[in-house]
């Protein structure tokens, strides 16, 4: 199943739990909150990257950390030098980086639930 149809398959799940007075009336209004559910969704799902000059996460927090040399993907914390946000990584993981290990956008770690999974 897709991120898509997931997404959708909840949406259509959920509806009537927020509003049960949605089935009563009006198809058309469990529409709408169907739509709203996939819209905020898919927005959150497109909104992941959290800018490091709009904030960074706990110096204890690892998470994931988009390069700015080359947008590569890495797990790490995330600490200021001078005006610069840069990523330490576990002891047991190394990489490259030609721009001094900066920093340019953040998310928190996704969680893996097994119970989710299909």
């Amino acid at each position: 199943m897709t991120i898509k149809e997931r997404i959708e398959s909840e949406a259509r799940r959920t509806a009537l739990r927020y509003d049960p007075s949605a089935s009563r009336y009006s198809a058309g209004k469990q529409v709408g909150h169907i739509r709203g559910f996939i819209e905020g969704a898919e927005y959150a799902l497109n909104n992941q990257w959290i800018s490091v000059d709009e904030a960074i996460p706990q110096s204890n927090e690892e998470v994931l950390c988009l390069m700015k040399s080359n947008g590569a993907v890495v797990s790490g914390f995330i600490f200021k030098e001078g005006n610069a946000c840069k990523v330490a990584t576990r002891p047991d993981f190394e990489f490259e980086d030609y721009l001094d290990y900066q920093v340019e956008a953040w998310m928190p770690m996704p969680e893996y639930r097994k119970e989710a999974r299909p």
